[in-house]
């Protein structure tokens, strides 16, 4: 029988799945820190994707290929996004749901 703070491993999928590594926040206390490196993960890879052009504008006579640098930072970020959405939809499914029935004890 699940006691009133039990989660629901249906429910975590589903917001790993539609969330990517916001649905740790659904088990913080148990997730915090790979919660915390997935945000700030996500946080420095999208700061990169709006501010990145900038910053390789303004060093433009610097580089020697200022177009590659910025092509290359866009994979990277976008591998970085990737990366946590699947980590985290993953890292949701694999938990046995006794380990969400449990979450009060824990």
């Amino acid at each position: 029988m699940k006691s009133k703070k039990s989660k629901s491993k249906r429910i975590a999928v589903l917001l790993a799945v539609f969330f990517g590594p916001w649905a740790w926040l659904y088990t913080l206390t148990l997730d915090w820190a790979k919660c915390l490196l997935a945000l700030v993960l996500f946080v420095a890879a999208s700061i990169f994707i709006v501010l990145g052009e900038q910053v390789i504008w303004m060093l433009q006579g610097q580089l020697s290929d200022p177009q590659a640098v910025w092509e290359l930072g866009l994979v990277m970020s976008g591998i970085i996004l990737l990366g946590t959405y699947v980590w985290a939809i993953v890292d949701t499914a694999v938990k046995p749901t006794s380990w969400y029935d449990e979450y009060e004890s824990k």
